[in-house]
């Protein structure tokens, strides 16, 4: 058996938060606290601090001064103003790309997160990638890992594609903005069923 490193074992320990965050097993404004959560686990507090770090960087955890973490639980107001600014973002990277004529081809046969950090990676400006990478953390990191096989997927990833491959700006305008509003939906969804759950539950 292959052994876990202490980066594997963040990214388990961060994905298993996600999840719970998602389906309300970790409440909107709840304290964790390392020694606790690692000691809960099994395991020694340097992974999951360093998950704890992680789901900051994403906008999952606010740090508390007694050093404790608070859950930012997912709002269907905030993941709706999240994707429409990712939308504005990437179109912005999407008009770069072709103002400067890149090479699309990388493009082609990327995958739905390869996609759009690829499309960054292509638009020659390091750093709004790595901006742009820190955006694509969190919310649809968590719908890329959690909710694969969307219906309407490719069909929004084509559409993108083929609006960039004909250097036609106002539909890749279109086309970007559909594929957030998409990505949007499919997030708030289970996160309205939580909610009723939750509300019917008590």
């Amino acid at each position: 058996m292959d052994k876990i490193d202490r980066r594997q074992t963040r990214d388990i320990i961060a994905a298993m938060l996600r999840q719970n965050i998602f389906s309300g097993k970790l409440a909107d404004g709840e304290e964790l606290g390392q020694e606790e959560l690692a000691e809960k686990l099994r395991l020694s507090r340097m992974p999951v601090r360093e998950a704890f770090q992680l789901l900051e960087t994403e906008g999952f955890f606010r740090r508390l001064p007694n050093r404790h973490m608070q859950v930012v639980g997912p709002r269907e107001k905030t993941i709706r103003e999240t994707f429409s600014l990712l939308a504005a973002v990437e179109t912005e990277i999407a008009l770069l790309a072709l103002r400067n004529g890149v090479d699309l081809s990388p493009l082609e046969n990327a995958g739905e997160s390869q996609f759009h950090h690829t499309l960054s990676r292509i638009s020659g400006n390091y750093y709004i990638e790595r901006i742009h990478a820190g955006l694509l953390n969190g919310y649809p990191r968590y719908v890329w890992e959690s909710l694969p096989g969307r219906d309407d997927a490719a069909a929004l990833q084509r559409n993108m594609l083929d609006a960039l491959k004909s250097a036609d700006e106002a539909a890749a305008v279109r086309a970007i903005g559909k594929y957030y509003r998409s990505l949007a939906e499919a997030l708030i969804s289970p996160v309205k069923e939580t909610s009723v759950g939750q509300s019917g539950a008590n």
